[in-house]
């Protein structure tokens, strides 16, 4: 399970609110500016979530992760450098059960990749762990960051998805 949280806890690192700064937008982006140009700038982290199915000898079922409490930001510089920190609550539920609950604080610093207009990869510097990101609900103001990740583990196997959402 704690791995499954660091999952998440990197996943929810990644953005949120713009605000200027020397590698800024400044806001000013419409929502169609090329991906590599729209991310640029510090971008505010306003919630993660986590959803999927696990199967093991000991459960089997859908599991659900919801934040509180959630502060922090994300810096995507145009040296295709990122710096995030953040900080909430998680809690984890299987079949509506409260299975964990754990308070994130975080800072990840790593590198980003731009590889679609509509997805980015993400290299963690420490772990050198990569995650691609789907972009979606991109519009002038907001973007969530959208992943699927295969679990297959200490016995238990499923997919969990993870979705980190990033505003102005």
């Amino acid at each position: 399970m704690k791995k499954l949280l660091f999952a998440v806890a990197t996943m929810g690192l990644l953005f949120a609110s713009c605000s200027k700064d020397d590698d800024s937008n400044g806001g000013n982006e419409p929502k169609n500016a090329p991906l590599a140009e729209y991310i640029l700038g510090i971008w505010n982290f306003n919630d993660v979530s986590v959803s999927g199915n696990i199967q093991s000898p000991f459960f089997s079922g859908t599991i659900n992760g919801t934040s509180e409490d959630v502060s922090g930001n994300w810096e995507f510089k145009s040296n295709g450098t990122v710096t995030a920190q953040m900080k909430y609550k998680m809690t984890i539920s299987v079949q509506g059960m409260v299975i964990d609950e754990e308070e994130v604080d975080e800072t990840l610093n790593g590198t980003y990749t731009v590889t679609s207009e509509t997805s980015i990869s993400l290299t963690d510097a420490t772990t050198n762990e990569v995650t691609t990101f789907n972009i979606a609900n991109r519009n002038n103001t907001s973007f969530d960051l959208t992943s699927t990740e295969e679990i297959n583990e200490m016995g238990a196997t499923g997919t969990i998805n993870t979705v980190v959402k990033l505003g102005k």
